[in-house]
């Protein structure tokens, strides 16, 4: 298939795969159908087309290698996607028809999960996730399949494991990021025992050690500031915050705020690049608390991103290319809420410095939690064998995060496509970046409009470049991972 067509092929599939997922998730469609999708372009999804692709970008320089490159990526999702999406589906159909009955009333597997979070009463919350991972447990032979067609897939390109053919495609060295990963964590490992200890402590009434798998998503929301945080003020906020900073959030125009109330809506922020950059979708239910003003936050540095790109890129540039990029604009919305003097603007809080201090330890909760998730998936996609990866799984999350595991998730807290790395990179980026606004605009840069315009300027790229590069561009000499404990602890320094 010649380039041209490939590039007209795939841009169509996003466009619709990216429609499908909206109008599904945003409760307008009562089905979702990604396999209609990709059979539609199961042209895309042939292994020889990736080995083409592959030969291609070796004979070619510059911008059209790059472009290749990029296109490669893609190909490689598609090829492993079309060979899961029939058993992918069939697991995600399970899980969502699955009705557990809880405090009198039915709810779904998706609704349970979202609720452990808001649930004071701790026998509560353990007989709910207790009744969730009935269901997860009965899907994990199902999962253990899909990952072995993944694995599979790789040695078929004569690669000796997933983890190699991940690395090919997408250029980046995993082992090195992994360390990088395993340096953080033990730098981090007093400040953060400290942290967790105080948090737990305050909000739970438990020591570290006593803390449960049903206790960490309801500390880390933090519900003494719910009620401070309403679901009807989050869009005021980020509206006053924006137009202060003089960035239009709706990217004039191009960004659609999906705020209606529908029945099968996600209670999740997303966002959904339909076209990019004139057709942007930022679906959002306001609830309140700590969780939604975050992922809020996180999907509208997506969406900003997405809206305010060059239209005149090749569709490479505008969709496609190092997807660490876009997570570390989202990253570097969201990490508002990390930002002291942010939180003291625009949030109503009569604790901002607690709410700092929590947000902070929970930043450094998630790093920590996925620098071992790195550490397991290489083990897992490496050589690891089913019988021994659930004690694996739980054994390294629970010496990074100091907490005890729900390790039933063992198969299924995996991200595909080694996307692990895509957030881990994105991490760093965004905290080299938060360090090059800081210099350059000063520590209220976030309402500076030099600074805005500063970072319309890397929008309008889209992801022509990728993390390491725009890292470098910012005077780095890449992804250095020491910037990522040095602007946490020197914020938690200066409260």
């Amino acid at each position: 298939m010649e380039l041209k067509r490939i590039r007209e092929r795939c841009l169509k599939f996003i466009q619709e795969i990216s429609k499908e997922h909206y109008l599904a998730y945003s409760g307008q469609s009562d089905t979702i159908n990604i396999e209609k999708v990709y059979d539609k372009y199961n042209d895309l999804s042939e292994p020889d087309l990736l080995k083409d692709l592959l030969k291609q970008k070796e004979r070619l320089r510059n911008e059209e290698e790059r472009k290749v490159r990029y296109l490669s990526m893609l190909i490689g999702e598609l090829t492993e996607s079309r060979k899961t999406v029939a058993l992918s589906d069939k697991i995600g159909e399970k899980k969502a028809s699955a009705k557990i009955f809880f405090n009198g009333e039915e709810v779904s597997y998706y609704q349970a999960s979202a609720m452990i979070e808001s649930i004071s009463e701790r026998e509560k919350r353990k007989e709910l996730l207790d009744k969730i991972n009935v269901i997860t447990d009965e899907t994990n032979d199902e999962v253990k399949n899909l990952w072995d067609i993944s694995h599979e897939l790789a040695r078929y390109f004569d690669y000796d494991n997933y983890v190699d053919f991940w690395s090919k495609l997408k250029g980046v060295d995993y082992e090195t990021l992994a360390e990088g990963m395993d340096w953080f964590i033990s730098e981090s490992e007093s400040t953060y025992r400290e942290l967790l200890s105080e948090m737990a402590i305050v909000e739970l009434g438990l020591e570290i050690d006593k803390i449960e798998p049903y206790d960490t998503r309801y500390l880390f929301n933090m519900f003494r500031f719910r009620d401070q945080l309403p679901g009807d003020e989050l869009i005021k906020v980020v509206e006053t915050w924006t137009n202060e900073w003089g960035i239009d959030p709706t990217a004039y125009g191009n960004v659609t705020f999906d705020t209606e109330t529908r029945k099968r809506k996600s209670p999740r922020a997303f966002c959904a690049p339909v076209r990019v950059p004139d057709e942007v979708y930022l679906v959002i239910m306001p609830r309140g608390g700590f969780s939604d003003y975050k992922s809020f936050l996180h999907e509208l540095g997506h969406a900003l991103h997405y809206g305010f790109a060059n239209s005149k890129y090749p569709m490479e540039y505008l969709y496609l290319g190092d997807n660490a990029v876009t997570e570390a604009y989202a990253f570097t919305f969201d990490h508002m809420m990390v930002n002291p003097l942010w939180v003291k603007r625009y949030l109503s809080l009569k604790d901002p410095q607690l709410f700092t201090r929590y947000s902070i330890t929970y930043s450094i909760f998630m790093l920590r939690r996925y620098g071992a998730k790195i550490r397991y998936e290489l083990i897992f996609h490496r050589d690891g064998k089913d019988s021994d990866m659930r004690m694996t799984y739980s054994d390294l999350l629970r010496k990074s995060t100091l907490m005890k595991q729900n390790d039933v998730n063992y198969l299924q807290d995996i991200d595909a496509n080694m996307y692990v790395a895509s957030y881990l990179r994105a991490w760093i980026l965004e905290a080299q970046l938060n360090m090059y606004l800081t210099e350059n605009y000063d520590e209220d840069w976030f309402r500076n409009p030099k600074a805005s315009n500063f970072m319309l300027d890397l929008f309008s790229m889209g992801q022509k470049y990728t993390a390491d590069e725009i890292a470098r561009q910012l005077g780095y000499k890449g992804l250095e991972v020491e910037y990522m404990w040095r602007r946490l602890i020197n914020t938690l320094n200066d409260l």
